[in-house]
Formats: structure tokens, C-alpha cells, sequence
């Protein structure tokens, strides 16, 4: 029985390790985004691309959005 428990809270431990691995990857793939996506901020640039001056009064969408 007690080879038992050993097993169990291996199980659990390895489970907790694994969560705990996610949640950093999460938290930096979130830190990587924040980063790196610029889209609707004052200044930033145009996402599609265009550098004409009609592309300044078009609303600005998110790739994933077209």
C-alpha cells in the first residue's frame, strides 16, 4: 500500500510540474503578443500594409478580422 501512495503522489506532483510549465508558457507567449502586436495603438502602423494617404481614413481591422 505504501508503494501505492508513492505512485500516486508522483502522479500528482508530475501533474502540478506540467501545469505549472503551461502556465509559463501562457504568460510568455502573452508577454511575446503584447509585444509584438501594435494594431489599434496611436501611431502605430497601417496592418494591411498600404502607405498611401487613403489608408489613413480606413478603420484599422486585425489581420485575423478580414
Amino acid at each position: 500500500m505504501y508503494k501505492r501512495q508513492i505512485q500516486l503522489q508522483g502522479q500528482v506532483e508530475g501533474y502540478t510540474s506540467a501545469i505549472w510549465l503551461a502556465v509559463g508558457i501562457l504568460v510568455a507567449a502573452a508577454a511575446i503578443a503584447l509585444t509584438l502586436i501594435n494594431v489599434g495603438k496611436p501611431g502605430s502602423t497601417v496592418a494591411a500594409g498600404s502607405s498611401d494617404a487613403s489608408a489613413e481614413d480606413e478603420a484599422v481591422m486585425p489581420v485575423a478580422i478580414h
